[in-house]
């Protein structure tokens, strides 16, 4: 899909998000768990029976418990399925420089 921001310091970017293949996400998952668990956190068994899709709901709050490798490594691998769409060239990997507003 494509989305656009309507506000903020990058409006008018175009990113195109993929999804992530099955078996990458269902790695995603489980090591994210896995992280959030060794971490301390409380997964609710809803989140834990719904899979990846269970993640979606608590996944924020529960990266605060996450040690700072972890973390950047889930958020990495989601970054992964992210690409802008540079003025005059095809979607393109997304480099710091890409993110005025985080």
């Amino acid at each position: 899909m494509e989305w656009t921001p309507a506000s903020g310091a990058d409006l008018g970017k175009r990113f195109t998000i993929t999804r992530m293949p099955a078996f990458a996400a269902d790695k995603w998952a489980r090591h994210t768990i896995k992280a959030l668990i060794k971490a301390g956190a409380k997964i609710p068994d809803t989140a834990m029976e719904a899979g990846i899709v269970g993640m979606g709901g608590v996944a924020m709050q529960m990266f605060g418990f996450m040690d700072n490798d972890d973390c950047d490594a889930a958020f990495q691998a989601l970054l992964d399925c992210v690409q802008i769409q540079r003025p005059g060239g095809m979607p393109a990997r997304i480099l710091d420089l890409d993110i005025d507003d985080p």
